[in-house]
């Protein structure tokens, strides 16, 4: 979280139109910072021995693990087929907006959002559990 934060201070270096690009901006900054930490991770398991300690403040980020890795990878794809649900995920699961909030902010009706989230979450999970 401070790593965000002390990215987000330095906004001189961004041009932010709206309060809607600001959380998107947010949004994805909060996803970059939880990719960097799984790598960072995954980096340590390699070089040394047992888990690296945590701040007490990012003690929910030990669950992060490969498989966020593996989700931003799917992410990736996702953004091609549906850039407003990759957008909507963002804003909803890494920022942690309501489905309102999410909403008001990409300029779309709440049952739009909601079916965007429910199409985004099936193909996330079909690509990140195949059946074999």
């Amino acid at each position: 979280m401070n790593e965000t934060f002390l990215r987000l201070l330095d906004l001189h270096k961004v041009t932010l139109n709206d309060r809607s690009h600001f959380f998107a901006f947010a949004a994805k900054l909060m996803r970059r910072v939880l990719i960097d930490h799984a790598r960072r991770l995954k980096a340590a398991k390699r070089t040394l021995p047992g888990r690296l300690p945590l701040d007490s403040e990012l003690g929910w980020t030990e669950s992060i693990d490969e498989q966020s890795l593996d989700l931003s990878a799917v992410l990736e794809e996702l953004q091609v087929l549906d850039a407003t649900g990759v957008r909507a995920l963002e804003l909803r699961y890494f920022l942690g907006c309501t489905g309102e909030e999410t909403a008001a902010l990409l300029g779309l009706s709440a049952s739009t959002v909601d079916r965007s989230l429910r199409f985004s979450l099936a193909w996330l999970h079909s690509r990140l559990h195949p059946k074999t």
